[in-house]
């Protein structure tokens, strides 16, 4: 477990939001999974049993101040997987892997298809465009979700990880 400090993705003229770095550098643990199967399935469908699911969740507790968190990780249909930590309705952290789109950082970095995205005080919404990301090399469900709550100091150890498409 540790953290990844984002810092030197962005430019000079901004900064990392101290609030979520330090919510993000204190010892997290995860106390909860949950997984949905795909919803398109069809209920006649005998085998839709044996498939896995295709998002997952897990609750976060922060040690020191008892909040939650949520890391959210999902796959669509074409493959692309997806992840976020939100705290209320807040984007701490937003991943997006085997996309085939690069990243276009505020200050002209180009970030490659596998990256994550980081709140800054001028690029504060990660829902929306502009935003700044770094690179990761994560290529699978489960590698995504180990190395984000790696980056993101979240403690999985005690949880199970089911098996998900990837």
């Amino acid at each position: 477990m540790g953290y990844y400090d984002p810092s030197s993705w962005i430019d000079s003229a901004d900064q990392l939001i101290t609030d979520i770095e330090d919510t993000l550098r204190a010892n997290k643990i995860a106390s909860q999974t949950y997984s949905h199967r795909r919803k398109h399935v069809r209920p006649q469908d005998i085998t839709h049993s044996f498939l896995p699911p295709n998002s997952f969740e897990l609750e976060v507790l922060v040690r020191d101040s008892g909040a939650t968190l949520f890391v959210r990780e999902w796959v669509d249909k074409e493959g692309k997987i997806s992840i976020d930590l939100i705290h209320e309705s807040k984007h701490y952290r937003k991943g997006h892997f085997k996309h085939i789109r690069w990243h276009h950082n505020p200050n002209c970095r180009n970030i490659p298809p596998n990256h994550i995205h980081f709140p800054t005080l001028m690029y504060n919404n990660l829902t929306r465009q502009p935003t700044y990301a770094y690179p990761s090399d994560a290529d699978n469900f489960i590698d995504v979700l180990r190395r984000f709550c790696n980056d993101t100091n979240i403690n999985i150890d005690g949880i199970t990880i089911p098996l998900l498409w990837g």
